[in-house]
């Protein structure tokens, strides 16, 4: 065993790394599983409710006019 071992300091931005673990979570579908950035997503309306889906994933061509749309769950809690 060698005695030239050397200590590594470094520091974890947190901050960053939650910031882009939030970034690859927001942007993952919870249909297909891929990340976002293979087509147009849409987000629950629900309060509380983060779920991503990609437009073609739930059958839908372009997002809701109005803005809202609501996941099979939440719509049935309407």
């Amino acid at each position: 065993m060698s005695d030239n071992l050397e200590r590594i300091d470094f520091e974890i931005n947190y901050e960053a790394l939650f910031q882009q673990v939030r970034n690859l979570v927001h942007n993952t579908c919870a249909e297909c599983r891929s990340i976002g950035y293979y087509g147009e997503m849409v987000r629950c309306a629900q309060p509380g409710c983060h779920l991503n889906v990609h437009l073609s994933c739930v059958g839908l061509s372009a997002a809701p006019e109005n803005g809202s749309w609501f996941c099979d769950k939440c719509q049935g809690c309407l």
